[in-house]
């Protein structure tokens, strides 16, 4: 009897021992996920794509461009000849195309794009700074072929001589997965206030936002792609207007 109790005290004992113990801790495993940021659907073109613009018709009497200069690290001031205010002499684009010049952005892949976006700024007239005149200078960010099956189109921005309004950013949807033409657009909105022997327009273009990936180029890919149906368009600039 004695036995068996010492037995069984040595039982309990163990048992009092092993619940004392602590409990051994777990190891939390941490999975650290990385976020992407969104994708930018904008495409803007580098101070080199501007460089690279090229072409501006065939015709012997036409706006030109007389000279192009860098403007900081993502810009290019255009000096653009208005030879009078005359129809066929006030209204420019100015190209990377298939039809003429180099053509370096013919190809580009716009397949994750929607729009093109390029910030204009309307410096000088002559050769001096814009003050309190009266034209009108109409530009755009050129790009083709449209879904309408047209060569090319812009979305038209108005700038006024002076700032804060002879600034803003123009963009236009794109409607193929690659472009056969890409530029600029300039004309007078209101000719007849222009001199009859035209101007020199000095035009600052610029990269909407830096650090945009660049579209890289690729063979011409002329498949129909979906614009994008939302009504929610922000204000880009002053005196935005539709169809021009």
């Amino acid at each position: 009897m004695k036995r068996d109790m010492m037995v069984l005290c040595s039982f309990v004992a163990v048992l009092a021992a092993g619940g004392c113990q602590e409990p051994q801790s777990r190891t939390q495993t941490v999975v650290s996920l990385s976020v992407l940021p969104p994708v930018s659907d904008t495409l803007t073109l580098s101070r080199d794509q501007l460089l690279s613009l090229d072409w501006d018709g065939r015709a012997v009497s036409r706006p030109s461009v007389l000279a192009k200069r860098t403007f900081g690290s993502a810009g290019v001031d255009f000096d653009i000849r208005f030879p009078s205010n005359r129809l066929d002499d006030r209204s420019i684009e100015y190209l990377s195309t298939g039809s003429g010049g180099r053509g370096t952005l013919v190809g580009l892949d716009t397949q994750p794009y929607e729009t093109l976006a390029l910030k204009f700024t309307w410096v000088a007239t002559d050769g001096r700074p814009n003050t309190n005149r009266p034209e009108r200078l109409v530009v755009g960010a050129v790009v083709g072929p449209t879904s309408e099956g047209r060569l090319s189109g812009y979305e038209p921005l108005v700038l006024s001589c002076g700032p804060p309004d002879n600034t803003g950013i123009a963009q236009t949807p794109l409607a193929m997965t690659t472009v056969r033409r890409i530029g600029i657009h300039a004309h007078m909105a209101n000719p007849d206030i222009w001199k009859p022997e035209g101007a020199v327009v000095t035009l600052r273009v610029e990269s909407v936002a830096a650090g945009t990936v660049q579209a890289a180029s690729r063979a011409v890919d002329e498949r129909p792609r979906r614009r994008r149906e939302s009504t929610d368009v922000p204000e880009l600039g002053p005196f935005r207007t539709g169809a021009w």
